[in-house]
């Protein structure tokens, strides 16, 4: 019977370790989300900042493109 219990023992002990890692990868994988979206939104952000300070372009047609 202390064999059973022993393997027994030795068996959640594994679980829980297993457990525990798992917790942290899915915990690294959430910070490294967040991080991403962060970069991505401030990203976007500075692009809207600078379309929106550029100065508007005219934009002509060129003598090629009126078949000149």
């Amino acid at each position: 019977m202390a064999q059973i219990d022993a393997r027994r023992q030795a068996l959640e002990q594994r679980i829980n370790e297993a457990l525990k890692l798992r917790d942290k990868e899915r915990q690294a994988e959430a910070t490294k989300t967040a991080r991403l979206k962060e970069l991505r939104l401030a990203k976007e952000a500075a692009d809207r900042d600078a379309t929106a300070h550029r100065p508007a372009v005219r934009r002509t047609k060129s003598k090629t493109a009126a078949g000149h």
